[in-house]
C-alpha cells in the first residue's frame, strides 16, 4: 500500500449549505498544494462534486462514482480564490445536496503568476494547462491555466530539474 506524506491537512467548515448531506460532508485543504480541496461524504447512490467561481454556477463536475461513500478533489482552482461547490448524491431519481463555498489558500511566494500581454486563440493549444518549471529560490514543477494563474505546483530538489552540461 502506497502512502503519501502530507503537510497537516487544514479542516474547513462549510460556510453555506442546504440539506441533511451538509452534516456529513468533509472538506480538507492540502497544505502541500494550496489549490487542492479534498471532499468526502457518505451516502448511497451516485456521487458528484460540482464547482465553479460564481455562486450557483458550477462549471466543473467530478464523478465520484456509485457506492456508500464518495470522495472527489477540486484540482485546477486558482490560489486565493472563492470557490463555490455543490456535493450531490443521486439515488432513485432523488437528489440530496450540500451547497457551500470556501477559498483556496495562497501558493508559495516564490511561484508567481504570469502576466499575459497578448493572447491569440488560433495559436493556443487545446490543453487547459501549461506544465513547466519555476527555478527561483526553490525549484517547482507548476501547472498554469490560460489566464496565467498557477493552479498546481510541486516543490522538488533543484538537481532534479537541471542537467549538467559537460
Amino acid at each position: 500500500m502506497k502512502t503519501r506524506n502530507l503537510i497537516p491537512l487544514l479542516s474547513v467548515g462549510l460556510v453555506a449549505c442546504g440539506g441533511d448531506l451538509c452534516d456529513d460532508v468533509s472538506l480538507e485543504k492540502s497544505g502541500n498544494v494550496a489549490t487542492i480541496m479534498n471532499f468526502s461524504w457518505p451516502g448511497e447512490g451516485a456521487g458528484t462534486l460540482e464547482w465553479g467561481y460564481e455562486e450557483g454556477v458550477y462549471d466543473y463536475a467530478i464523478d465520484a462514482g456509485e457506492g456508500e461513500s464518495h470522495a472527489a478533489s477540486v484540482l485546477g482552482a486558482t490560489a486565493l480564490t472563492e470557490v463555490y461547490y455543490r456535493v450531490v448524491n443521486l439515488l432513485d431519481g432523488k437528489e440530496n445536496e450540500c451547497v457551500g463555498n470556501t477559498s483556496t489558500l495562497n501558493s508559495p511566494s516564490n511561484i508567481a503568476n504570469l502576466n499575459i500581454d497578448s493572447y491569440d486563440a488560433d495559436l493556443a493549444s487545446d490543453e487547459p494547462y501549461l506544465l513547466g518549471t519555476a527555478m527561483l529560490d526553490d525549484s517547482s514543477i507548476v501547472a498554469i491555466d490560460r489566464e496565467g494563474n498557477t493552479v498546481w505546483y510541486k516543490s522538488v530538489p533543484r538537481d532534479i530539474l537541471t542537467t549538467e552540461v559537460a
